[in-house]
C-alpha cells in the first residue's frame, strides 16, 4: 500500500510541477497578443491585466489554485512574487516582459 500512495504523491507532484508552465504556454498560444503569468503563492500585481483563476486537480483528489494574469502587449503591469520561486508555484510566459528575480514587469 505504501508504494501505491508514493506513486500517487509522485504523480501529483509531477502534474503540479508542469501545470503553471503548461497553462501559461497554452494561454499565450491561444492569445498571441498577451503574455501570461500564474501564481500559487503570495503575490501582488498592479497595472492593466485580465485576472482569472485556474485549478490544478490531482489523482489523489486534492487540488491547488492558481491566480492567472494575462497582460496585453503594450499594456503596463508589474507582478511581485512573495513566495517560493520554484516552478511548482509559478510560471511566466511570453515575449513582452522582463524579470528581475521575483519582480516581473510587462510592457
Amino acid at each position: 500500500m505504501g508504494q501505491a500512495i508514493s506513486a500517487v504523491v509522485s504523480s501529483d507532484a509531477a502534474k503540479r510541477d508542469a501545470f503553471a508552465r503548461d497553462l501559461t504556454s497554452a494561454l499565450t498560444a491561444k492569445y498571441p497578443d498577451y503574455d501570461a503569468i500564474a501564481f500559487a503563492v503570495a503575490h501582488t500585481c498592479t497595472g492593466a491585466f485580465v485576472h482569472q483563476h485556474a485549478e490544478c486537480y490531482y489523482a489523489s483528489g486534492a487540488s491547488t489554485g492558481y491566480d492567472v494574469y494575462l497582460v496585453r502587449h503594450g499594456d503596463q503591469a508589474q507582478c511581485v512574487r512573495h513566495g517560493d520561486g520554484g516552478w511548482i508555484n509559478w510560471a511566466v510566459y511570453g515575449s513582452h516582459y522582463t524579470r528581475n528575480d521575483n519582480v516581473v514587469t510587462f510592457n
